[in-house]
């Protein structure tokens, strides 16, 4: 089959990044995902997955901004436990 105009070429550059745009861009924005200093083993991996876990909890109920969440619960553990429950 394969990219056959200018356009299905486009088409496809801007699909790649709205992927990544969506999927990586608030945990390599707001958790520093891509700053991180954990290379070795699974770890890299294992905290992705914890990260995602986390966005996907405040998102769940009904934090919209990510930020503004960490800044709400950062120093209430009892908030933050109750998320979880």
């Amino acid at each position: 089959m394969g990219i056959h105009t200018a356009q299905e070429f486009a088409r496809g550059i801007r699909s790649h990044w709205c992927i990544e745009n969506c999927l990586h861009w608030i945990k390599d924005v707001v958790f520093l995902e891509d700053d991180s200093k954990i290379r070795m083993g699974h770890a890299p991996a294992n905290l992705s997955i914890l990260r995602t876990i986390a966005l996907n909890t405040l998102r769940r109920n009904g934090h919209t901004s990510i930020t503004t969440a960490q800044r709400f619960l950062c120093h209430d553990i009892d908030k933050l436990l109750h998320l979880v429950e």
